[in-house]
């Protein structure tokens, strides 16, 4: 429990043990985030397309690694109403940003999966899936693609489906495996 690892960091004397928690990327400093990943060669800085989801571009951004799924800050395109990242398409550097209604999907893949059990459950089986830490868990069904990868069908669209991101999939409250979303 996080109140005994602070207790046993008290009876330490560990200087960090009464520091206010943190959801935010503390060990950067007074870094940007750009400026950490620039110094670690981490962030792509070349120009691209910014386009709708249609095709259209309409405009330009300054390296894909500034941007995230469902962002909405610092797009800097006038529109009637926000946009926001919807795909980021590494292949073409291309960015992809529309309005709200257009961010989200049911169905994803999951690959590098984990089976917290040594082994795969039976498939397709009906789950719970948490895609974000804070991230109420929602029903879903997992079975494999022709791929080799699990394909997961969420009972409602999810808004901030983030390649890279972890899927952790649940049987009750028990943790049954994860994978990183494609």
């Amino acid at each position: 429990m996080k109140s005994q690892v602070r207790e046993k960091a008290i009876r330490l004397g560990l200087s960090t043990a009464e520091r206010p928690e943190s959801q935010d990327l503390c060990f950067l400093g007074k870094k940007s985030p750009d400026q950490f990943l620039m110094g670690l060669n981490a962030c792509d800085d070349r120009e691209g397309d910014i386009m709708d989801p249609k095709g259209n571009i309409i405009g330009r951004h300054n390296g894909l690694s500034r941007y995230t799924i469902g962002q909405r800050k610092g797009i800097k395109i006038a529109a009637t109403e926000p946009f926001y990242v919807i795909q980021k398409d590494v292949a073409t550097n291309t960015l992809i940003i529309g309005f709200r209604s257009e961010l989200g999907r049911k169905i994803f893949s999951v690959a590098n999966i984990n089976w917290i059990l040594g082994r795969e459950p039976n498939l397709p089986a009906n789950v719970l899936l948490q895609i974000r830490y804070h991230a109420k868990k929602v029903e879903a069904m997992i079975h494999t693609d022709s791929d080799g990868r699990i394909e997961v069908s969420s009972s409602v669209v999810l808004r901030d489906i983030t390649p890279g991101q972890i899927a952790v999939f649940y049987l009750k409250e028990e943790v049954v495996g994860s994978g990183i979303i494609q």
